[in-house]
């Protein structure tokens, strides 16, 4: 006898039909706090630009003093202008390397993700890379499961559907691995 199209659930496997999902809304944007009467600025890009020097010149800062520079020192610039001479073997200090591609976190946005991954996981870029694969981990044993951040996402709406947590709905799937591998005699 053929099932109804009616039933609310599959018979075989107890799942329900799958409804539209909703992908929620983005967050609004935090306020931005009131300014101080000081604040650093930079303007996006990387303002100051060092160039090596292959071999010995005098260079004039903008403060009209001279400085020689010799082979292997950097010249620090704004644009074309020279604004310092740092020694091959101070660079980069006093200034930092800007790497084409990074990534500046505000201070609020830092609050949020040590909230989120612990604190301290915003103090250096190693730490909170290590604190996002702690938070996206999902291991059986000594086995690490390597999701997507689409799956996890998945796997945690699946587990939010059937009123179970992310561990629970893990725990499941590891008691399905065991039915279907070991037999219960």
């Amino acid at each position: 006898m053929p099932a109804s199209t009616s039933e609310p659930a599959d018979r075989l496997t107890g799942a329900l039909p799958r409804q539209e999902e909703k992908i929620p809304a983005p967050p609004a944007p935090r306020p931005r706090p009131p300014l101080p009467a000081r604040v650093g600025l930079r303007r996006p890009g990387a303002t100051f630009l060092g160039v090596r020097i292959g071999e010995s010149q005098a260079v004039t800062l903008p403060d009209d003093v001279t400085v020689v520079a010799r082979p292997g020192d950097w010249i620090v610039q704004v644009g074309h202008v020279p604004i310092s001479v740092v020694s091959s073997t101070a660079f980069p200090a006093p200034y930092e390397l800007v790497e084409e591609g990074s990534l500046t976190l505000s201070r609020l946005d830092r609050e949020d993700l040590d909230g989120l991954l612990g604190l301290g996981a915003s103090q250096s870029a190693d730490a909170l890379v290590a604190a996002a694969r702690r938070l996206a981990r999902l291991s059986i044993g000594e086995v690490d499961l390597p999701f997507t951040p689409g799956q996890l996402e998945e796997l945690h709406y699946r587990a939010g559907k059937r009123g179970q947590t992310v561990a629970q709905a893990v725990e499941a799937v590891v008691d399905r691995i065991k039915d279907e591998l070991f037999w219960k005699g």
